[in-house]
């Protein structure tokens, strides 16, 4: 697979870093917009027309960053993998990914990039706290405030030399981009492995559901089987089955007609999985913002 495909990894190394600050501006737009737009969520929420306009153009103005920047993401990896390569290169992979993320709809586009936030205060986190660490080192050690002092190893009676350090705050700058390297590759592992598992969710309800299609019933087991509990628990018991996938479908509506189609599957099924009682539709919202980006975009 590595050797296959070598020039893909390579590509999405090169797209995938510089065009993160987009995607993080996109998300934290969206979370702003999802924490103001329920009374119930808080006194953020305000029913002024005016600022009904101005959540209405940041709404705009996140889908349009996201249907432009939000595909080329390491999601791509991990259609490059389920796919075996068949979808083309990083480019066209990555565009199934993304597509295939808006049309899954409800709990998994919208779970998914959650743990940024989480990613984000911990790479904050171990920075700050590596580079405040350093700072008191330097200040409280003789062996980085005295010219003339050596340090000795112990036991073999070597001279390491003078640890001496001059400009102190250069040094902590230069410890503090080390420490956001090294926290950016540690935290980052845990916000891929929860979108991975989402999409692998996501996948393995579409396969069930092109098994059945086909009349194979000995396919793919179904999502409940695979799926690890702590994910179930965040997700509709609705959403984990493949008939759900009926509601992703609307032949010759074009995309927009196949999000309305998941929309409305998601409002009727609901109430009929769970006796009457109706759950969160997470798809609404990010759906219409996708669908009107992608008529301005084109």
């Amino acid at each position: 697979m590595i050797w296959s495909h070598l020039g893909s990894i390579a590509l999405g190394a090169l797209l995938i870093w510089p065009l993160r600050p987009f995607r993080i501006l996109s998300q934290c737009v969206q979370n702003f917009l999802a924490r103001t737009a329920d009374p119930s969520k808080g006194p953020a929420h305000s029913d002024d027309a005016h600022t009904a306009n101005i959540k209405g153009c940041l709404s705009l103005f996140s889908a349009c960053l996201e249907q432009a920047f939000g595909k080329f993401s390491k999601t791509a990896y991990t259609e490059l993998v389920l796919s075996g390569g068949g979808g083309g290169g990083f480019i066209e992979t990555s565009e199934n990914a993304f597509q295939f993320l808006v049309k899954s709809g409800g709990s998994i586009a919208h779970l998914h990039g959650a743990m940024l936030l989480y990613e984000m205060s911990g790479i904050i986190c171990i920075t700050l706290t590596s580079g405040w660490v350093v700072l008191i080192l330097q200040d409280k050690l003789d062996m980085f405030n005295d010219k003339n002092s050596t340090t000795t190893v112990p036991f073999i009676d070597y001279n390491l030399g003078s640890f001496y350090i001059e400009d102190k705050i250069a040094s902590a700058i230069v410890a503090m981009v080390c420490a956001f390297a090294v926290s950016f590759s540690w935290m980052s592992m845990w916000n891929h492995t929860s979108d991975t598992l989402l999409y692998c969710v996501a996948w393995n309800r579409r396969q069930c559901f092109e098994a059945h299609e086909r009349g194979n019933h000995a396919g793919i087991g179904a999502v409940s089987e695979y799926c690890p509990q702590s994910l179930r628990s965040l997700i509709p018991e609705h959403e984990l089955q493949a008939h759900h996938e009926h509601g992703l479908h609307a032949h010759g509506l074009g995309q927009q007609g196949a999000i309305l189609a998941a929309m409305e599957h998601g409002a009727m099924s609901a109430p009929q999985a769970h006796g009457g009682t109706q759950v969160p539709d997470y798809g609404k919202s990010i759906a219409g913002a996708h669908a009107m980006a992608t008529r301005i975009v084109g």
